[in-house]
C-alpha cells in the first residue's frame, strides 16, 4: 500500500495541475485489463471453438454422396474422416426418409434422441455410432475398421428401419 500511495503521490506532483498522472495511470491500467481479456478471450465476438453438431457445413450433400465419399476414404485408410462422412450418411438418409427434420446444428447425441422417436428400435444401433463419431471427430481419438464398422451398421439399420408414424 505504501508503494502505492508514494507512486501516486509522485505522479501527482510532477504533473502541472497534479491529475495528469493520476489519468495516465488509469488509462495504463484499464489498457491492461482490456488487453487481458482479449487475450483471455472474453472481448472476441467470434469464437474458434468446434461446434459438436454433425455437419459443419451450410450445405449438406445427400447420403449416397456421403456414402461413396465414406468409401472412398475407408479403401485409403483414412478412417477418422470415413467415420465422420459415413455418420454423416446415416444422419441424412434418415432426413431423406423425413425420419428427423432438417435442423443445422443437431448433434451426434441429438439425433439418437430424434431418431429413436420415430423408430425406437434405432436407439441401439445408433448409440455406439454416436459415440464413436463424437469420440474421433471431437475427442481426436484414432479412427479404426471396428469403430467405422460400428458406424455402418448404424447407416445400414437407417436405411432399412421401419419408421413409426
Amino acid at each position: 500500500m505504501e508503494w502505492i500511495t508514494e507512486l501516486l503521490d509522485s505522479l501527482n506532483g510532477s504533473s502541472p495541475n497534479g491529475h495528469a498522472g493520476l489519468a495516465m495511470l488509469i488509462g495504463l491500467l484499464l489498457l491492461i485489463v482490456v488487453v487481458v481479456l482479449w487475450r483471455a478471450g472474453v472481448l472476441r465476438t467470434s469464437h474458434k471453438t468446434k461446434s459438436q453438431a454433425v455437419f459443419d457445413t451450410a450445405r449438406p450433400l445427400r447420403a449416397a454422396e456421403y456414402r461413396a465419399q465414406a468409401e472412398r476414404e475407408a479403401a485409403s485408410g483414412e478412417f477418422a474422416q470415413a467415420i465422420r462422412s459415413r455418420f454423416r450418411a446415416c444422419v441424412a438418409e434418415l432426413t431423406e426418409r423425413t425420419v428427423l427434420d432438417e435442423r443445422p446444428g443437431r448433434t451426434a447425441y441429438e439425433v439418437v434422441a430424434d431418431a429413436s422417436q420415430a423408430a425406437p428400435v434405432l436407439r441401439e444401433v445408433l448409440q455406439p455410432a454416436a459415440l464413436v463419431f463424437t469420440e474421433v471427430v471431437y475427442g481426436n481419438r484414432p479412427g479404426t475398421p471396428q469403430r467405422y464398422a460400428a458406424v455402418v451398421a448404424a447407416d445400414d439399420a437407417a436405411r432399412t428401419a421401419r419408421v413409426s408414424v
